[in-house]
């Protein structure tokens, strides 16, 4: 005769092995979803900071920036505010671990010193 107890036991356990299974795979998902948003973050990222427009500003601060601070003109200013909030923007997605600091430094940490 079979035991109603013994059922009641093993659907329990078929249950909780259901639960911790699917758990499992929630956080296997979130993992998956956070690697992905930090992708997309990136390649925006790099789309803007790569954009016509910007590599002319980063290109007229190499070119066109006096050695002192001094003889800076309103134009150099301007210049250099619109390059500084592309920056401080990347900055705050380093400091929140959204994107890898290692590649912006890559490829436009001679910027963040220059600036």
């Amino acid at each position: 005769m079979i035991s109603w107890e013994a059922i009641s036991a093993i659907s329990t356990l078929i249950g909780t092995l259901v639960v911790l299974v699917t758990a499992v795979f929630a956080v296997m998902q979130l993992k998956e979803m956070k690697r992905s948003r930090k992708l997309e973050l990136m390649t925006n990222l790099f789309k803007e900071l790569s954009a016509s427009e910007a590599r002319q500003q980063r290109a007229f601060i190499y070119s066109e920036l006096p050695k002192e601070p001094s003889q800076c003109e309103v134009k150099h200013f301007l210049v250099i505010d619109e390059v500084l909030s592309d920056m401080d923007m990347t900055w705050l997605l380093i400091q929140e671990d959204q994107i890898e600091a290692k590649y912006i430094f890559d490829a436009y940490g001679e910027v963040f010193i220059k600036i």
